[in-house]
């Protein structure tokens, strides 16, 4: 009975051939059609001679595609390949009709999408496993194993039926981005998260098929400076980020089924770095310092709080005890015995002032920019993102970033300006109050402002507002970027760090730096400052401005202290304005020689008039 069907099956191919010699191509298709409903209808396919079936689905394929009715032609190509012979001639007739036509465009985009992608062991074109056989649908394609010579079912390259999911952790980390193999069907997610400058992590699950996958078009990302790391499996992005100090990417797009198992990955992975043995630390943008003197229970608290963030080797915290000798050292001796491998704790043997103190936290710090931080002032654990993603956007080419404060009031001006004159003048002492500002670290390194501010200790700027000259110098490097968010929760002040006198030997007293004396002493400091930028060397106008806004600014100091401190005690108020006014004087006339007498009284008088004012306020 089986003979007979095969019997039957070669005259009915014999039938269809003689149709085609005859050019009879609709009437031979109908009876391929027929002749393969039979077979599909056999009821036991085990005697069938599959050479035959072979031959007539192969045959019939090559009808089809003759007759450009290319997926049909393939998906009988497919059924072919199931009986397992005939691989040659498919093999020929793929290469031939698909394959070589392609060939240059194949590799054109395959070179062109392979420059997104970090991938450890690139292969050459050559190499691949699969070559894309296109469809009459452009965005279509069948993949042809090189090795196997087996076809797949046909793939929709373009295909947003798949639904993947977005975990959010914050603005700062890139992507970790999890799929089967095509690219191109999550291509308008993966770009967005690019133009936001998130960089992103691929585990692809079927590599072979993602690679050959990038002959077939050519994918529409941004081109960032941070390529796509393509890694093979769940097991490969552990040992990666092991490994390696590239921060975590703690967003999350993939189905939704996997999210909360890289969630777990990835905390795991957090857990291990911030351990010795997985703590890198050589990739920091942010360093936490925090100087800090007999203040050992802020100091710990503080840094308790901070290490709460999940960030790792993106962030340092550097505490410098200024010799603490106070009951409050046992509460350092914790911090420096924590486990936690982000902490970085210093000790001096003897109280060295804050101004040296700031310098030493500086100098300790690794990161591309550091904050200055108060042991009484926790840092928003939930902005720490905003720092970050703000030093990531503008680079080496941010000097620093200042923000607002609760009880200091919001920033006075917010936005970018450019390096020299714009920064310095919208910046220039405008924070008394020290922590909280951000600094770049390679350009206090390269501006020299820390050896500065040590070896001119002598100088009551330099001694008693460190942050303020290491921002004029920066200044000089890169922008300013003013926002008006607070990123510290200003805590209770403590008097620790300033000594006091009295008023006019009453038994009030008063911070030192407060005193018109010092105030004094910080308008002749700044001044000596200014003059010794190199901005101010090449550029007389800027170092006018800088004398003049240093000289409104010791007035106004004044001010405040004769109203909080001096007037209280019935103190000579005039006298200590007109001090103010003869050491003014004195660096308007350094500023100004002989030839610009005219420019001089009349500044002198301006100075006057600004004076007379703050008086009559009093």
């Amino acid at each position: 009975m089986l003979n007979n069907i095969n019997n039957h099956f070669k005259e009915q191919l014999e039938a269809i051939f003689s149709l085609l010699d005859k050019r009879k191509a609709e009437e031979a298709c109908q009876l391929y059609l027929h002749l393969i409903e039979e077979i599909e209808h056999l009821d036991s396919k085990e005697d069938l001679d599959t050479t035959l079936a072979a031959n007539i689905y192969y045959s019939f394929a090559e009808l089809l595609i003759t007759l450009s009715e290319i997926e049909s032609g393939i998906n009988m190509l497919i059924q072919a390949q199931a009986y397992g012979v005939l691989d040659e001639e498919i093999d020929q007739l793929l290469m031939t009709v698909f394959i070589s036509p392609n060939l240059k465009e194949y590799k054109r985009n395959f070179t062109q999408n392979m420059h997104f992608f970090d991938i450890d062991q690139k292969p050459q074109f050559e190499h691949l496993d699969y070559f894309p056989i296109p469809t009459t649908d452009e965005h279509s394609f069948y993949f042809y194993n090189k090795k196997t010579r087996v076809l797949s079912q046909k793939h929709k390259l373009f295909d947003s039926t798949n639904a993947y999911y977005t975990e959010y952790s914050d603005s700062y980390s890139g992507y970790t981005i999890a799929f089967d193999w095509n690219v191109f069907e999550i291509n308008k997610q993966v770009n967005n998260f690019l133009t936001q400058s998130h960089s992103a992590v691929f585990i692809v699950e079927n590599l072979s098929l993602f690679l050959s996958s990038l002959q077939a078009h050519t994918l529409d990302l941004e081109q960032t400076s941070h390529l796509i790391k393509v890694l093979p499996s769940d097991k490969a992005y552990t040992e990666y980020f092991e490994t390696c100090n590239d921060h975590l990417h703690r967003n999350i797009f993939a189905k939704e089924a996997s999210l909360n198992h890289y969630k777990e990955i990835i905390h795991d992975l957090h857990l291990y770095r911030i351990t010795d043995q997985g703590r890198h630390g050589d990739n920091v943008i942010l360093s936490i310092c925090i100087p800090t003197y007999n203040r050992g229970q802020r100091a710990l608290k503080n840094v308790l709080h901070t290490l709460n963030t999940h960030f790792d080797e993106e962030i340092e915290l550097i505490i410098s005890d200024n010799g603490t000798e106070n009951e409050t050292r046992d509460y350092y001796d914790q911090i420096a015995h924590h486990r936690d491998p982000r902490v970085t704790y210093y000790r001096h043997d003897r109280n060295m002032g804050i101004s040296l103190n700031v310098c030493q936290v500086c100098k300790m710090a690794k990161g591309q920019f550091l904050i200055l931080l108060s042991d009484e002032d926790h840092l928003h654990l939930e902005h720490i993102e905003t720092i970050l993603s703000h030093c990531k956007k503008h680079g080496n080419s941010l000097a620093s970033i200042r923000s607002s404060h609760v009880k200091q009031g919001k920033i006075q001006t917010v936005g970018l300006f450019q390096k020299g004159k714009d920064a310095i003048l919208n910046y220039m002492m405008t924070s008394n109050y020290i922590y909280g500002i951000i600094f770049n670290k390679p350009l206090i390194d390269q501006s020299g402002v820390i050896d500065y501010i040590i070896n001119n200790q002598e100088n009551n700027a330099c001694y008693y507002y460190p942050h303020m000259v290491i921002e004029l110098f920066l200044a000089q490097l890169g922008n300013i970027l003013g926002v008006d968010t607070v990123f510290i929760q200003e805590g209770e002040a403590e008097k620790t760090e300033f000594s006091t006198t009295s008023i006019d030997n009453t038994p009030s007293s008063m911070p030192i730096y407060s005193t018109v004396e010092n105030r004094i002493k910080q308008l002749h400091g700044f001044y000596k400052i200014t003059k010794d930028l190199d901005i101010s060397k090449n550029d007389f106008e800027i170092q006018e401005k800088m004398a003049h806004e240093i000289i409104s600014k010791t007035v106004y100091l004044t001010y405040l202290s004769c109203y909080y401190y001096y007037k209280k005690e019935n103190a000579n108020i005039f006298q200590l304005f007109y001090d103010v006014y003869s050491e003014g004087s004195k660096v308007l006339e350094d500023l100004y020689d002989t030839q610009n007498l005219s420019k001089l009284e009349g500044y002198q008088k301006q100075l006057g008039n600004m004076i007379h004012q703050h008086l009559k306020m009093l």
